[in-house]
């Protein structure tokens, strides 16, 4: 079942608690959390989708829908989730809320075989490769959507 994240602090702190590895590929991911994220929610400018199944949380999807950009922030699920669909399924829910002809979505080098599938299958394109742009010698691929249908453009 997808829902959007309840704001409250206990359900933000399950949620960081789920997600506090990411600090490693991403290294500031909890000053990121808690001071744009968090914030992001109440204000509208951020969204995220969590997935569960019989009340176990299986995965998230967050995203940014500014007026200076569109983006998949994160996208996370857990090991016995991966190949469900559910990634598939918060991802859409994701696309369909930024509501844009082509949003943004990175990854680092070392999980791009496990994500790019997904990201051409959305239907998004490499369009960029960072170096250091959120670790110093880590590469970041940038991927822009190409939508089959379209989404009016915000």
């Amino acid at each position: 079942m997808l829902s959007e994240l309840s704001l409250d602090k206990v359900s933000l702190a399950r949620l960081f608690a789920e997600l506090s590895h990411l600090e490693a590929v991403y290294p500031g991911f909890g000053r990121w959390y808690w001071g744009k994220m968090a914030p992001g929610l109440s204000d509208g400018t951020r969204k995220a989708i969590q997935a569960t199944k019989d009340g176990v949380f299986e995965g998230i999807v967050i995203a940014k829908r500014t007026s200076e950009e569109r983006k998949l922030c994160t996208l996370w699920t857990t090991e016995r989730s991966r190949g469900s669909g559910i990634g598939t399924a918060l991802f859409s829910e994701a696309l369909d809320w930024l509501q844009d002809s082509s949003p943004v979505a990175t990854v680092p080098a070392e999980r791009i075989d496990q994500f790019g599938g997904l990201l051409r299958g959305q239907g998004f394109a490499l369009t960029g490769v960072v170096d250091s742009m959120y670790r110093p010698g880590a590469k970041e691929f940038i991927f822009n959507h190409r939508p089959r249908n379209g989404f009016p453009s915000a």
